[in-house]
């Protein structure tokens, strides 16, 4: 029988003392969740409203008589900087050129839309004023379905990707070097104009932390990971794909660093998994550090000893860690861990106490360097989080496990979807807890539900979370592997 939660847990790890990057206790909480929402502005209160007309649809992804894989029917397009842009953007722009041509070539010589973010634009105003589209309705011919914004979360801020990410498929490329963006456009092409299948095993692994004494990881190796993978056993002969998993400290197939860096490598004569999912904490720091840009995100894996030892470089898997010779192309991940895929420049879910803003907790918002790598490497896409991530997103209120939006995102995977669509499921279910939690908390009577308005709240932040790194039409060549 399920029980209430007393303390509220996230799924990340302080660098400086090795603690658990957020503890509150679910009175605290619920205050907090009820403060916040009695102190929104106006523009917020307009943007809910916006969101409840989106979650009018009543179908996923375009329009019915669209077909999301066709890029003839849906399009693509970019949405760059504000002009003028820096001369890193710049350098981005000339590495994209041959992917606009090859999209270009794919919707039978229609050239990309491309698009310029204004400062302080919401989504709303976007789409209103670079296509006249209002929300709830959908123009490819005028605003792309697949829109692949090519910028720091400082010029395009993450917030925009994400309600934009609401209604349609959106996915970010930004690079600390050029040159990687070079390398991960080079990869996707090459991968998508291949006839040969890639050195990739038809595989999905699943690789998810269990520490000792750690609420957080106890949790997601039992009520996320290992349902997933009995899931994906059980559907086997559905998707066609073999599941592995690399569990908590299992002698033969836990959840190292060691373990995970062979996997990507293709070690022991294996072929790489076409497929990875990750569940455990992610690196954060307490405070602004220098190291933050380096190591937040960086995925902790079973070699950590546990709460309350600091994590050491041998304890999770970073950006650095990766061989430079290594080779991802046609991989897609999915990583549910605390900052994942990036920062944002404030902690913007969580409010300790009615009186106290949101605390900056980065010189700038920033995309992780670990996804940065993968693509680098040739990884399409990396479904990921920013801020922190929560255990509600896969357990209802009542503490049991519900995992129907994990299952949808991997089936459209493993089924061949783009990445930017195969997250639409995802995006639906939020917007309409969004509106669910409006009626909720303005409801006198509903307030007093504690537990259900908690999970509720933590599951709605947790999905409005992720975001995809990479283009978002990128997809796994399901048709070439065997």
């Amino acid at each position: 029988m399920s029980q209430r939660r007393d303390v509220i847990y996230g799924n990340g790890v302080l660098a400086g003392s090795g603690r658990p990057s957020l503890e509150i206790s679910a009175d605290d909480l619920y205050a907090a969740i009820q403060a916040e929402f009695d102190g929104r502005s106006a523009e917020e209160k307009s943007r809910a409203d916006s969101l409840a007309q989106a979650g009018l649809r009543t179908h996923l992804g375009p329009p019915p008589r669209f077909e999301a894989d066709d890029l003839t029917q849906v399009r693509w397009g970019v949405i760059w900087p504000p002009e003028p842009l820096t001369a890193e953007e710049e350098a981005h722009r000339a590495a994209l050129a041959p992917l606009l041509a090859h999209r270009k070539a794919q919707m039978r010589g229609r050239k990309p839309l491309e698009f310029h973010y204004q400062k302080g634009w919401a989504y709303d105003e976007f789409l209103w004023e670079t296509g006249q589209v209002e929300t709830g309705e959908m123009r490819p011919e005028s605003v792309p379905y697949y829109l692949c914004i090519v910028g720091p979360p400082s010029r395009i801020p993450w917030e925009f990707q994400q309600y934009l990410d609401g209604e349609y498929a959106v996915g970010r490329l930004w690079f600390d070097d050029p040159a990687d963006c070079q390398s991960y456009v080079e990869h996707l092409i090459q991968h998508e104009e291949a006839d040969e299948a890639p050195p990739l095993a038809r595989e999905a692994l699943l690789f998810g932390t269990r520490h000792e004494n750690d609420p957080a990881t106890q949790s997601s190796s039992s009520n996320l990971v290992q349902p997933l993978f009995d899931w994906l056993t059980e559907e086997r002969a559905k998707y066609k794909f073999k599941p592995s998993l690399l569990l908590g400290d299992d002698a033969k197939g836990g959840a190292y660093k060691a373990k995970m860096l062979e996997r990507l490598t293709g070690g022991a004569r294996r072929k790489r998994p076409a497929l990875l999912f990750t569940a455990g904490h992610g690196m954060e720091y307490e405070k602004v550090s220098g190291e933050q840009a380096a190591t937040q995100g960086a995925l902790i894996s079973q070699e950590w000893p546990g709460l309350g030892t600091p994590p050491q470089p041998e304890h999770y898997l970073s950006g650095d860690d990766l061989p430079g010779d290594i080779e991802l192309e046609g991989m897609v991940a999915v990583s549910f861990a605390c900052f994942s895929a990036g920062t944002p420049l404030r902690d913007d879910w969580v409010y300790p106490s009615s009186w106290q803003r949101s605390q900056q907790i980065a010189e700038a918002p920033f995309v992780a360097r670990l996804p940065q790598k993968m693509l680098a490497r040739g990884l399409m896409a990396f479904v990921g989080h920013v801020s922190r991530a929560w255990e509600f997103s896969f357990l209802n209120a009542g503490g049991d496990p519900q995992i129907e939006t994990f299952r949808a995102i991997l089936g459209e995977l493993l089924s061949g979807e783009r990445a930017g669509h195969a997250t639409d499921y995802l995006n639906d279910r939020w917007q309409r807890q969004t509106v669910q939690l409006e009626k909720w908390l303005s409801d006198k009577k509903r307030q007093r539900e504690q537990d259900a308005v908690i999970a509720l709240w933590q599951a709605r932040n947790d999905g409005r979370g992720y975001v995809v790194l990479g283009d978002p039409a990128a997809k796994m060549r399901v048709d070439l592997l065997h």
